[in-house]
């Protein structure tokens, strides 16, 4: 006779501590630099600054990102599957352009 197993490791309440401090670190370095990329340019932004606002060393934001480009489009696959969905969402006859801008504002909840 055999013993059963159980997966603890699917949905949200079986995320573990190391997860959320690894989200957590994640989004403090993303978080970090767009205020600074928001405050004093991309260009004028170093790694360092980055790291220090996010309380980080420099070698852990490293861990995260491999360059500051990579933090400049963090998020970005996300933001592209979510406007896929919308997209779809469309009907089918809609303008191509109309198709769009609704998509994008539905997602942003600009408009109505």
């Amino acid at each position: 006779m055999g013993t059963a197993t159980v997966d603890h490791t699917t949905g949200p309440a079986s995320v573990g501590r190391r997860e959320r401090r690894v989200a957590a670190t994640r989004q403090a370095i993303t978080a970090a630099a767009r205020d600074l990329f928001d405050a004093q340019g991309y260009a004028e932004t170093t790694l360092d600054q980055i790291a220090e606002r996010a309380d980080v060393a420099p070698r852990t934001l490293f861990r995260y990102f491999e360059s500051k480009e990579a933090l400049l489009f963090a998020g970005y696959g996300e933001f592209r599957r979510s406007l896929v969905q919308a997209l779809a969402a469309r009907p089918a006859d809609e303008s191509p352009v109309r198709s769009v801008v609704l998509g994008l504002s539905a997602m942003t909840g600009l408009c109505e």
